[in-house]
């Protein structure tokens, strides 16, 4: 892994900061890089030599919360548990990405990543059901997260496990 100078570290940790500031109060859509480069107390050429706009920032802030390379690892449920683990640690920051609306091209990303995973778990599986099982994780984050993370992160993994079980087996059911 590369080493980052300290200060970049530094400043980067400062705009992220502000990035959640204020997502406490305003849409992503309302937040301008003026604001976050006010919050941050840098200017704004500073956070342009960071990011190339608030959508960049966004998406490295989405990668670092929910960490991909967690779930390459081909098995489902391990990494289902482990996800679900990574995403515990990260739900008051998931929740405040939930309740955006205009954040639903970061349920596409995560849809994208599980999509791209399950067709490799399950090669045979039609795309349609690839679908449906995306569509299923992706409701169950949702849920589990804006609701409070009522069950652990391993029973989380078994539910979804179970639902997309059904899915895989659908054409075996009578």
């Amino acid at each position: 892994m590369e080493k980052v100078d300290r200060r970049i570290r530094i400043t980067q940790e400062k705009i992220k900061n502000s990035f959640w500031d204020l997502m406490q109060s305003n849409t992503f859509q309302d937040i301008s890089v003026s604001k976050l480069a006010s919050t941050a107390d840098i200017n704004r050429t500073t956070f342009y030599t960071h990011y190339t706009d608030k959508y960049d920032l966004l998406l490295e802030i989405i990668h670092e919360l929910l960490d991909f390379s967690l779930i390459m690892r081909e098995d489902l449920e391990e990494d289902l548990a482990t996800y679900f683990e990574r995403l515990s640690e990260n739900s008051d920051c998931l929740r405040v990405l939930f309740k955006d609306q205009s954040m639903a091209f970061f349920k596409e990303d995560i849809k994208t990543v599980w999509r791209n995973h399950f067709s490799v778990e399950f090669r045979k599986t039609h795309s349609f059901k690839l679908g449906i099982m995306t569509s299923i994780l992706m409701e169950s984050i949702e849920w589990w997260i804006t609701d409070g993370k009522a069950v652990s992160n391993e029973k989380m993994a078994q539910r979804v496990i179970k639902l997309m079980d059904v899915v895989v087996n659908i054409d075996n059911h009578k």
